[in-house]
C-alpha cells in the first residue's frame, strides 16, 4: 500500500507542475482548482491501472479469455 501512496503523490505533483508549466508557456494559466481536479482524476486512473497490473488482471492470457469462444457450446 505504501508504494501506491508514494506513486500517487509523485503523479499528482508531477501532473500539476507539468500541465501548469506547459499552460503558462503556451497558453494562459487556468485556475489552480482545475489543475488540482485534473491531477486527481489522472492520478486515480493511473493508480487503478497499476493496481490491476500488479494483480495480473491485464495479462494477455486473461484478456484473450474474454474473447475466446467456450468449448462446451453445442453446435
Amino acid at each position: 500500500m505504501r508504494q501506491y501512496i508514494r506513486k500517487a503523490l509523485i503523479l499528482y505533483v508531477g501532473y500539476f507542475i507539468i500541465c501548469g508549466g506547459l499552460d503558462a508557456i503556451f497558453r494562459e494559466i487556468k485556475p489552480l482548482e482545475e489543475y488540482a481536479m485534473n491531477s486527481l482524476f489522472g492520478t486515480v486512473f493511473v493508480l487503478a491501472l497499476c493496481y490491476f497490473d500488479d494483480k495480473g488482471w491485464n495479462s494477455l492470457k486473461r484478456i484473450g479469455g474474454l474473447f475466446r469462444k467456450k468449448n462446451n457450446e453445442q453446435k
